[in-house]
């Protein structure tokens, strides 16, 4: 992928090889957008997204990883939805978690439902984009740091496309989760930063 002309061409080309029109296709695709995106962010334009978050989207390889980070407010779950919806018009797998509600997946009935223990490694091993948002919010505990370290250092080993945001920069998640864990995310990432205002509070 290279531009927003080539995804409108992606388009058209499922419509044309299925008989159906680009309208039609376009339905097809606004359904799973409902289905896999977040009502507030099911409407998330990639146009409007920083220009280096669209640059590193529309070049990317498969491979690459991304850490975003930035104050509160300044796009950043904006920015994942607005890129996955790119990769669902691509035909690529993507699935973007909270940081928190991850953990309380992966926590739930942990030790005593095998299926938890399948989940995370289902987490750690899935080859499509996995999306990490707002990694650095949760209450720091020594179980939140292995399981942390467990899912990033499996991605780590394997070179699986992850994608995390963050309201910290890398030194300052070092010092909250680890070297360990920031050393990996800057081997794996590209880093971008996000600026400005939080737009939360300024479009009110």
């Amino acid at each position: 992928m290279t531009n927003l002309k080539k995804i409108k061409e992606a388009v058209e080309e499922k419509a044309k090889q299925r008989g159906k029109t680009f309208e039609n296709i376009s339905g097809q695709l606004e359904e799973l957008y409902k289905k896999y995106i977040p009502s507030r962010f099911v409407s998330a334009d990639i146009e409007k997204t920083d220009k280096d978050v669209q640059d590193f989207c529309f070049n990317f390889n498969g491979n690459d990883g991304l850490y975003l980070y930035g104050d509160c407010g300044t796009g950043k779950t904006y920015a994942f939805y607005a890129m996955q919806k790119v990769f669902i018009v691509n035909n690529l797998s993507s699935k973007v978690y909270n940081a928190t509600l991850l953990l309380n997946e992966i926590r739930k009935g942990f030790g005593k439902n095998p299926d938890n223990e399948d989940f995370l490694e289902d987490i750690s091993e899935m080859k499509g984009i996995l999306m990490i948002d707002d990694i650095g919010s949760e209450k720091l505990t020594d179980w939140v740091g292995e399981t942390f370290y467990s899912i990033i250092n499996t991605r780590y080993e394997k070179m699986l496309p992850t994608f995390f945001s963050s309201n910290f920069s890398l030194p300052e998640l070092a010092e909250k989760m680890g070297d360990r864990i920031a050393s990996r995310i800057a081997e794996m990432c590209r880093i971008i930063k996000l600026n400005g205002e939080d737009k939360r509070i300024c479009q009110k």
